[in-house]
């Protein structure tokens, strides 16, 4: 398909000429008919001054909106509300953008708000005044997602969006190269299958003290099997909590997550297949076994209030989960029960260390360590081949370091 506004060769002039808005724009002489390099049948040269005309228009056209950082912030959520109700943005992410610009816009600087500056000369020394005040009284996973939101905000701003006058509200993106604070890494580690088992007996056996709550012991023991799922599977929290029976291929022998789905989905556009092994098939035989479960979704939690108005079908089936967080929540909670009752190994894996998602690391990790590469181990848990050397890199030394002091603490002579 030929690109609107090609410049097309005008021989009484002996020069390159296109059309905007109506107009003949003719191009130097200087850019001769047959230049090197071509692309296609026009020279580079003809493209690239095409090209800087329509910067100019745009900048003709942004001119004359020139909005403050308090109107972008206006601006931009009300594009982030559209979205919300398109479906594109959940109710958080809009809730997270609308308060961290907030904080952005009236932060007061010498006397002056920032929401008061022009958004297209926007000064990034102001940034660094926001953040070292913002570092001063939060957390630095909080004020890496202010930056977040303030960097969208500028990026929004700066590319073309469809069906927008003008297209593009900031010709140049005044933070663009600005080193935004960063979260601290991630904490993740390795789970030793045996704390892990340990820890999922108890649970199950402390269901058993609930026989007059039916239902609470239904909904742990459903919960415990999604723990441990995760554990077979290497799936996300996200994932195992959005299981439905649809994405169950038995004659396969595998499960099918569409790509809008799960999490890497709208990068890689391809679905996520989690291999239906002997013991996850037996695992999920048990809860489709179950009586009155749900319809739709293979774990869930104990129905809570105003569940009927959303839909839900009864309390014996439950509701999904709303997000892995959640699943993550209840590990923590239980965490402190389990320390409580002096299970062996809970105490020392922290608060931040058990949780759901740290399954999905131990599975990444016992798999390399059984001799898979990382691009098969990269198709099993639905990632590529570089995040897992990234990303796993450091939970795979630790595990190696602990099987390394096991081994001098078996070599230690006993004393006599």
């Amino acid at each position: 398909m030929p690109r609107p506004n090609k410049p097309h060769w005008h021989a009484p002039r002996s020069c390159f000429r296109t059309r905007i808005d109506g107009k003949y724009c003719y191009f130097p002489r200087a850019i001769g008919r047959y230049d090197k390099p071509m692309m296609g049948d026009v020279p580079k040269a003809a493209w690239d001054h095409l090209n800087e005309l329509l910067v100019e228009r745009e900048g003709r056209a942004t001119a004359g909106t020139d909005p403050n950082v308090f109107w972008l912030v206006e601006l931009y959520l009300q594009w982030c509300e559209k979205a919300r109700d398109a479906g594109e943005l959940s109710d958080g992410q809009y809730e997270g953008h609308a308060t961290h610009l907030g904080k952005f816009r009236l932060f007061e600087i010498e006397g002056r708000l920032i929401g008061t500056a022009k958004a297209r000369t926007f000064n990034v020394e102001d940034l660094d005044d926001f953040f070292d005040a913002m570092k001063a009284e939060y957390s630095d996973h909080y004020v890496a997602n202010l930056g977040k939101s303030i960097r969208a905000m500028f990026n929004w701003a700066t590319r073309r969006v469809k069906e927008r006058t003008p297209a593009r509200i900031l010709l140049v993106n005044p933070v663009t190269g600005y080193q935004f604070p960063r979260p601290p890494g991630a904490v993740r580690g390795y789970l030793d299958g045996q704390v892990a088992r340990r820890f999922i007996r108890w649970a199950w056996a402390r269901s058993r003290s609930r026989p007059a709550k039916q239902l609470a012991r239904r909904f742990d023991r459903l919960f415990l099997l999604m723990i441990w799922f995760q554990r077979l599977t290497g799936s996300r929290p996200g994932e195992a909590c959005d299981l439905r029976w649809d994405d169950i291929d038995w004659a396969a022998q595998k499960i099918v997550i569409p790509a809008n789905r799960h999490k890497t989905g709208k990068k890689t556009r391809k679905d996520r297949i989690i291999h239906l092994t002997a013991p996850v098939t037996r695992l999920l035989r048990v809860v489709e076994r179950l009586p009155d479960r749900h319809s739709v979704w293979v774990f869930t939690h104990r129905r809570g209030n105003n569940a009927v108005d959303r839909g839900q079908e009864n309390a014996v089936a439950g509701e999904p989960w709303p997000d892995g967080s959640a699943a993550s929540a209840k590990v923590r909670e239980w965490r402190e029960a389990a320390i409580e009752a002096k299970v062996k190994g809970v105490q020392g894996m922290g608060p931040t260390k058990l949780v759901a998602y740290l399954n999905r690391h131990a599975y990444v990790s016992d798999a390399i360590s059984q001799g898979l590469t990382h691009e098969q181990t990269a198709n099993l848990v639905g990632n590529s081949a570089e995040v897992v050397r990234k990303t796993y890199a450091h939970a795979i030394e630790e595990q190696d370091a602990a099987r390394a002091r096991q081994l001098v603490e078996r070599g230690r002579p006993r004393k006599a």
